[in-house]
């Protein structure tokens, strides 16, 4: 039985044979029902087609908008009989496909397939979805999987048998889909197994295998039953002619928020166009730790513990559990820990930009020494009340009075480590620096001498409360409230996640900090008495200057609390 096949099809149709049971050619190709079809006490002759898209899930061949012998006026039917459904397990309607096509038959022929659903009340009613709907006879664009059927009129099957001496009866056609496994779904029907096509269940997602790969049919399979009576007549060769032709979806771009949108389009082609959306800028700490041979948070020699809230009783509280600690440094945002994961802070600037715009923003964040929020329960006039309060870390110098003393009762030897003790890790702006992605990049500060300004901030710098006026570091220089950082290139490194990837470099023009103090009135200025002498905070500003991608930027600022910057003598 051979095919011929138009080479203008999206697809191609062969026969499915199977050898004489001797081995011999030519092949057997008529299969026989299990006599189990409706109005029939026999078996039906039968023929199987396999009808295959060239590119199934770029051009499918959908079984809802094929023909056969159109010029004959054939139209494809669809019934489902819910007496069959697996009750309390499956809807009563029939499983719908993957997809969302409907039939395109009625664009070029005005034909529509007849669908008729067929819901019994009696079993219906206890299924998933309650007492059942209204059966449905009518016609429907509606998809289905099939099973399929045309029923050639008897007419033209008369004519077939006079002119070839066999004659098409009917065809049932039904979809065949692949799984995420690779297995053929809906492969295993047959007249041959089952003869009455309306007791199939196809395949349904609520006990199906899974399919997400692939949503259209890898091929349609087709079972053309024949009318044999005149078959004892033919002396020669004969042929049988069956026109199958697919009514195409229409191709193009099917998504409503494209700019190219078409609303005949039934099946997406990829051709989609859409308006460019803005991305954004996000500022955030990579979260990095420096060890203490780094020069991050001396613990031991000095315990990780401070001052609380004297006058509620409160004494010290251990922080070096909290998060990204030894680096006694944390941002507006504070890092925090949710389900036992280290949450690192971000900061997502209000503006956004297109691909190509001029990003030139200056970015303020504000940094703190690590807090530890308390639960405490105070005894108020005999009543016990819960107050949130807090401990920081903020550490005071081992003699009382200040920088000078210390410094002084230290000398000859005017190291940081005997004359600071504990408060070398105090979060100042000389030990902070910034690192890119872990590597030494902009590194430590650069001190603006005392009475001037950067070029950045009009704001004056002044020597810091917590250094002694005679100390001087290395290279000559005394710690001022205002610093700057050297960026090669004037760019950061930054690496990008998401569809961005890779490594961006990050145009700034400059990177600035101001440091913040308590303001020094008299007596004790804060219950943490080491901020009489260190910065409450740190101001630290970042002027953006750089041509925005086609993704968001993520400016990863590996900000670190480094106190060997102090300890320069």
């Amino acid at each position: 039985m051979p095919v011929t096949f138009n080479p203008n099809n999206n697809y191609n149709v062969e026969i499915v044979e199977e050898p004489m049971a001797n081995g011999s050619n030519p092949s057997f190709s008529i299969k026989y029902s299990d006599g189990n079809i409706p109005g029939t006490t026999y078996g039906l002759p039968f023929v199987e087609m396999k009808i295959t898209p060239t590119n199934p899930q770029t051009r499918p061949v959908l079984a809802c908008n094929l023909e056969f012998d159109k010029s004959a006026n054939q139209v494809p039917s669809f019934t489902h009989n819910s007496y069959y459904q697996s009750l309390g397990v499956l809807p009563c309607d029939p499983p719908p496909p993957l997809y969302t096509v409907n039939s395109n038959l009625n664009v070029v022929s005005s034909l529509e397939h007849f669908h008729s659903i067929y819901r019994s009340q009696l079993n219906c009613g206890t299924v998933i979805g309650g007492t059942s709907p209204p059966s449905f006879f009518g016609n429907s664009f509606t998809p289905q999987q099939g099973p399929y059927f045309v029923d050639y009129d008897p007419i033209f099957t008369q004519n077939q048998l006079q002119d070839d001496y066999i004659g098409v009866t009917r065809i049932v056609f039904i979809e065949v889909y692949e799984d995420d496994n690779g297995n053929l779904v809906n492969d295993h029907f047959s007249p041959e197994i089952e003869g009455n096509s309306e007791t199939w269940p196809m395949w349904h997602h609520q006990s199906g295998p899974l399919i997400t790969n692939k949503v259209y049919p890898v091929f349609i399979k087709a079972f053309v039953f024949l009318d044999t009576q005149l078959l004892p007549q033919i002396t020669t060769n004969t042929t049988l002619f069956i026109d199958v032709d697919e009514t195409e979806p229409t191709y193009g771009c099917n998504d409503s928020s494209a700019l190219n949108y078409q609303p005949a389009a039934t099946v997406g082609n990829g051709s989609c166009l859409y308006a460019p959306t803005p991305n954004n800028v996000i500022i955030k700490d990579v979260g990095n730790t420096m060890v203490s041979s780094q020069g991050a948070y001396i613990d031991p020699p000095f315990p990780s513990e401070v001052i609380s809230i004297p006058q509620l009783g409160l004494t010290t509280q251990d922080l070096s559990t909290l998060p990204v600690m030894p680096k006694n440094l944390a941002t507006s945002q504070r890092t925090i820990v949710v389900n036992s994961q280290t949450v690192i802070p971000s900061m997502t600037l209000s503006n956004t930009y297109f691909d190509g715009d001029h990003v030139n923003e200056l970015v303020h964040i504000k940094l703190f020494p690590r807090q530890k929020i308390l639960n405490t329960f105070y005894n108020l006039q005999g009543v016990t009340t819960p107050i949130l309060t807090k401990a920081l870390a903020v550490f005071d110098f081992p003699l009382a009075g200040g920088p000078y003393p210390n410094y002084q009762a230290s000398l000859p030897v005017a190291d940081p480590l005997q004359w600071m003790g504990q408060a070398l890790n105090n979060l100042t702006g000389a030990g902070v620096s910034i690192l890119n992605n872990g590597v030494a990049n902009s590194g430590r500060p650069n001190y603006i001498p005392a009475g001037s300004t950067s070029g950045f901030s009009p704001v004056q710098a002044e020597q810091t409360q917590w250094w002694p006026a005679p100390a001087v570091d290395i290279n000559g220089n005394m710690p001022t409230t205002i610093l700057t950082w050297d960026t090669p290139n004037n760019s950061i490194e930054c690496v990008q996640p998401g569809a961005g990837g890779g490594v961006f470099n990050v145009g700034v023009e400059g990177i600035w900090a101001e440091e913040f103090y308590v303001s020094n009135t008299s007596g004790q200025v804060s219950d943490f008495a080491g901020l009489e002498w260190f910065p409450k905070r740190i101001d630290l500003y970042v002027k953006l200057d750089f041509i925005m991608p086609n993704h968001e930027v993520v400016v990863n600022l590996d900000l670190q609390h480094n106190n060997l910057f102090i300890n320069w003598i």
